[in-house]
């Protein structure tokens, strides 16, 4: 078999390039592009590295942008979802990750060289909570809170 061995896409022009073994480097390569950028994986059999392809392949011509993520980006993104599931299930408020991951960029630039904790932590000592009362129980506190001093002496 004659090699680098390219699987094309006909309708979507996708490619993907499986590359044969060498000396130096004793594995089949599977690469293609996605997201803009060069993307491979090293597969010990060809078997392997033909079914890879094909599923990649597949996905690129579909223009899923999973392919373009590394198996370290994948497993934060996940990671990442848990957290957000786990922020649902306590709170009942929903985030996706991608406003959570704006929200969160946003606040560590206007913070400039304070850390977030810190900021949060000095944001609830200084605000108070504020409970609504009708304007008849205000004026009946402070009237209380007065009383003392329309007294004489």
């Amino acid at each position: 078999m004659r090699f680098p061995k390219v699987i094309r896409n006909k309708k979507s022009k996708a490619e993907v390039t499986i590359y044969g073994k060498k000396r130096s480097y004793p594995f089949y390569r599977v690469c293609w592009r996605a997201g803009g950028q060069r993307r491979m994986k090293s597969l010990a059999s060809y078997s392997a590295a033909k079914k890879f392809a094909d599923e990649t392949l597949g996905s690129v011509a579909k223009g899923s942008q999973a392919t373009a993520l590394t198996s370290g980006q994948a497993a934060d993104a996940l990671a990442a979802l848990e957290q957000l599931a786990g922020l649902y299930r306590d709170t009942g408020r929903k985030l996706s990750l991608n406003a959570a991951v704006a929200d969160y960029c946003e606040g560590i630039a206007r913070l400039k060289d304070i850390p977030l904790a810190d900021a949060i932590t000095g944001f609830l000592r200084n605000t108070a909570a504020v409970k609504r009362a009708s304007v008849a129980d205000a004026v009946k506190e402070f009237l209380a809170s007065r009383e003392a001093k329309t007294k004489a002496a």
